[in-house]
C-alpha cells in the first residue's frame, strides 16, 4: 500500500500546479484578447471620426453632407454601444455567472 499512499500524496499537489499554471495562461489570454479589442475599438473609432471631419471638410450639397454625416453618426453609435454591452453567452438563469449582470437588450430579448 505505499505506492497508494504516495500517489495520493502527489496528485493533490500536482493537480494544484496544474491548476496554477492553467490559471495563469487563460489570465494571460484574457488579457491578451481584451488588449486586441480595445486597440481594435480605437482604431475603428479613430476611422469613423476621421470620416466625419473627411466629410465636413468636402464640398458636397448639404443634403448629401447631412445624409453621411448621420450614416457616420450611426456607426459611431452603435460601436459605442456594442461596446458596453455585457457579453452573454446564454441568458437562461441556471447558465449565467454568479455576477453576471444582464442589459436592457438581453432583458427585452427575453
Amino acid at each position: 500500500m505505499g505506492g497508494l499512499e504516495a500517489a495520493e500524496k502527489v496528485l493533490p499537489r500536482l493537480a494544484h500546479v496544474v491548476g496554477k499554471v492553467c490559471k495563469k495562461q487563460i489570465r494571460l489570454f484574457c488579457i491578451q484578447e481584451g488588449s486586441e479589442r480595445r486597440r481594435d475599438f480605437v482604431k475603428m473609432e479613430n476611422f469613423l471620426y476621421e470620416c466625419i471631419y473627411d466629410v465636413m471638410r468636402n464640398t458636397y450639397p448639404h443634403a448629401q453632407k447631412m445624409i453621411m454625416l448621420n450614416r457616420l453618426k450611426a456607426k459611431l453609435t452603435s460601436l459605442h454601444g456594442d461596446k458596453l454591452q455585457p457579453v452573454m453567452l446564454d441568458n437562461d438563469e441556471p447558465n449565467r455567472l454568479a455576477r453576471e449582470r444582464q442589459a436592457l437588450f438581453h432583458i427585452l430579448q427575453m
